[in-house]
Formats: structure tokens, C-alpha cells, sequence
């Protein structure tokens, strides 16, 4: 999708979101304003709206990280904030829009994200297809209730939750170690119906993958898994129920520091490795330099992304491959299993892009 065509599509999402927001309050209307805000677009999973410096400043909190672009987006945040909001037109990824509404300052700031998840002021509205929404409300159903997650409503045939807007995103995994603290909160969900399967098993069952066979051939495949064996893999790895999509923009950290998960929507029983790498593939891109590839630096023991490795076998490895040891193959084999069993084709393609990358 083109950087004018998001923009056009984030715009009107917004506007939709501003007549759910109205049929929410139930407020009489006697006028309609035209209101200028501002978008800030960090090419990651949210879209960011405001139009006042003390929202900017909550913004900023939310974006510091570490790609290219939001390290622009905090830093022209910051200083226009503190010098002046005009200097926001000359910043390419930031544009200027504006919406109709019969409320004379309907918000603050928003920030639109994936599935049509709106976070306007002090509520999260939720405003995917109903059968997605419908989805997730009976996966919420069966998380225990020690996990900091939200609770979706109704009101006015409209879904919300009010829950989790204290805090901010968690970093990226070479950053800080927001991931871990979201991993060790899922520790018991790991550990609940837990299925140890032995490697060889695992190996098997990706050979006669429908799924792998669209993307190598025997010849390579075997190649790729001999690869991950001389690298080395732990006898067994453990079924669970995951996440399903746990990475650092569906980790929130509360300003007490605790982890608050979101978006249960691929909640289901399947391999709990898939839960403990996708934050690695979602730091990889085709423009990362080589000796800042994640999944180079976990099989060649080198980097941050190792160092975080580390630390995450000692916090969840017994509950993901029965020990705490780490090995350098096994991210080999997730990246398989991605493509083997992941219902999200763009992290079969991506786990695709990062296997030719790293061993080709």
C-alpha cells in the first residue's frame, strides 16, 4: 500500500471512529466543526493522531523506539512541543488532516492500529468486522484472570474496552526487556495442557507440510534442517496454549511497570516457541544490516539479540523446550513452524525472507 493511500485509509478510519465515538455519548448536536489534527505515521503497527502540545507529549511517551522513522517521529514530538507545532508540517512523515464532527473537541489524540483497534482519549474502541470482535471476546473468555489483559463491552452496538491506556508500548526486544516481562506473564498459559513433543517428531511434521512445500523444495528443505541441527536443538519442544501474536506493540507496560497483553485474537494450542521468536522476526527487515540481523546474531551467539536470548531462556525455557539452556538451532526451526503453522501470511513470507537470508 502507498504512503498516500494509508494515509487516506487511516484518515477515514479515524472519521468513522469519531461517529462511533458520537452515537456512544449519545449527545445532541445542534452544529458540525471541521478539526485539524495531525498524523503521525512510524511505519510500524499504529498510526498516531493529535492536535495539542500536551498530547504530543503523550504521544512522544508511547513512540520513543528504535526504527528509523520513530526515532524521527519522537524527536520532532519532542522539540515541536517544546518550540512550536508549526515547525510539524516540515517533517515528511507527518501530515496534516481534517474531520468533520458535531463535537467542538471530540478528542485528544488517537492512536489507530491493526484489526481496527482505535484508542481515542480515554477509550479503546474496537471496530473490526464483528466476527473478529466476536472471536476475540471468546478467546478473552478462556485467559486466566492472573494475566493483565482488557475486557471487551458493549454499549449502543458499539465495543470498547476501558482498561489499558495507562502506559506505554513496550520496546523493541534489543532494546529493553519489555518482551521478556510479557513472556513471563503468559507463564501460565505455557504451562497449562503442556505437550512435550521430541524434535524428531517436530522435523517430521514439517517435511510433510503442505504449507513448507509451497516455499522449498525437499533438496533445500533438508538443507535448511541440517543447518538447524549442526547449530543445535533441544531434544523436545512443548505445545501450549500461545498468544499467537506476541510482540512488542501487543505488549503494553502500565506506569508501574507491569505488562498488560492485548489483542487475543490468534489465542489458540500450538508450538509455544511461536510465542518466544516472533519479536526477534518482527526486528527484522530486508534493509537491517547484517551484523544487526537478529536471527543472525542467535545463531552465531553475537549481539543484543543474543544477550536477550539469554535472559529469555532462564525466565521461560523450562515452560517452551524443557530446560534453560539456549540453542542456536532452534530459531531455525521456529521460522520453519512459522510457515508450517502460523495463520498470518505475512510472517510466513517474512519467516520465508530472514531462512533465505541468513543461510543462503
Amino acid at each position: 500500500m502507498s504512503e498516500e493511500k494509508r494515509y487516506t485509509r487511516m484518515s477515514q478510519q479515524l472519521q468513522n471512529t469519531i461517529d462511533i465515538y458520537t452515537n456512544y455519548i449519545k449527545t445532541k448536536y445542534d452544529s458540525i466543526y471541521s478539526k485539524d489534527y495531525w498524523i503521525l505515521d512510524t511505519n510500524g503497527t499504529y498510526i498516531y493522531i493529535f492536535n495539542n502540545k500536551n498530547s504530543i507529549k503523550k504521544i512522544a511517551q508511547r513512540i520513543n523506539g528504535d526504527s528509523f522513522k520513530r526515532k524521527i517521529g519522537y524527536a520532532s514530538l519532542k522539540y515541536s512541543s517544546k518550540i512550536n507545532t508549526k515547525l510539524l508540517k516540515y517533517i515528511p512523515n507527518i501530515k496534516k488532516i481534517t474531520i468533520k464532527t458535531p463535537i467542538e473537541n471530540p478528542l485528544e489524540y488517537a492512536i489507530i492500529g491493526p484489526k481496527g483497534v482505535f484508542m481515542l482519549n480515554e477509550y479503546v474502541f474496537i471496530t473490526a468486522e464483528e466476527k473478529i470482535i466476536r472471536k476475540e471476546i471468546k478467546n478473552l473468555e478462556k485467559i486466566p484472570n492472573k494475566i493483565n489483559h482488557p475486557q471487551i463491552k458493549e454499549k449502543n452496538k458499539n465495543y470498547y474496552t476501558q482498561d489499558f491506556l495507562k502506559g506505554r508500548e513496550a520496546q523493541p526486544i534489543n532494546k529493553k526487556t519489555d518482551i521478556i516481562k510479557g513472556l513471563n506473564e503468559l507463564k501460565i498459559i505455557y504451562q497449562q495442557k503442556n505437550k512435550t513433543i521430541l524434535i524428531e517428531d517436530v522435523i517430521y511434521s514439517i517435511k510433510k507440510s503442505n504449507e513448507i512445500s509451497k516455499y522449498f523444495n525437499k533438496q533445500k528443505l533438508n538443507k535448511i534442517i541440517q543447518k538447524a541441527i549442526d547449530y543445535g536443538l533441544p531434544e523436545s519442544i512443548n505445545k501450549s496454549y500461545i498468544h499467537g501474536d506476541l510482540h512488542s506493540q501487543n505488549i503494553l507496560i502500565t506506569d508501574n511497570g507491569e505488562p498488560y497483553i492485548i489483542d487475543w485474537s490468534d489465542y489458540r494450542f500450538d508450538y509455544s516457541i511461536l510465542d518466544l521468536y516472533l519479536s526477534y522476526q518482527m526486528s527484522y527487515s530486508k534493509n537491517t544490516k547484517y551484523y544487526k540481523n537478529p536471527f543472525k546474531q542467535l545463531i552465531n551467539n553475537k549481539g543484543i539479540y543474543h544477550k536477550r536470548h539469554k535472559e529469555i531462556a532462564k525466565t521461560i525455557g523450562e515452560e517452551m523446550y524443557n530446560n534453560t539452556d539456549i540453542y542456536n538451532g532452534l530459531p531455525i526451526i521456529y521460522l520453519l513452524l512459522t510457515i508450517h503453522c502460523s495463520p498470518v501470511e505475512y510472517y510466513k513470507r517474512t519467516a520465508n525472507n530472514i531462512l533465505n537470508d541468513i543461510l543462503f
